[in-house]
């Protein structure tokens, strides 16, 4: 018992954690959003969303193995670690759009 409880607190409740109002949403869908020019936006808004989703599949796989090895709190402890770092690379190289013109124009062939 004592161990399901340190799961939960280590997880942040009992299963993946969702945006809980409207305006969390809207921001992570806006960041994603202005790192494309004009033509884009609207295709990136919509698809960022997917992203997210379709790596829960993936991440619930890497905790199962995580889990069998290592333990429950610790398999946690050991995704949410690996997630936590990728996400940090991730923003590290983000690059920043503030003063840069993001109306592209697509050539013709």
């Amino acid at each position: 018992m004592k161990v399901h409880r340190q799961a939960r607190i280590i997880l942040g409740g009992t299963g993946p954690r969702q945006p809980r109002t409207r305006e969390e949403k809207s921001t992570f869908v806006t960041i994603a959003a202005e790192q494309f020019g004009t033509n884009l936006r609207a295709t990136v808004a919509t698809t960022v969303p997917n992203f997210v989703r379709g790596m829960v599949v993936p991440i619930t796989l890497l905790f199962l193995l995580a889990r069998r090895h290592f333990g429950l709190g610790t398999g946690a402890a050991l995704v949410g670690g690996v997630c936590v770092l990728v996400a940090l690379y991730a923003l590290y190289h983000l690059e920043e759009t503030f003063h840069k013109d993001l109306d592209y124009f697509e050539q013709a062939l």
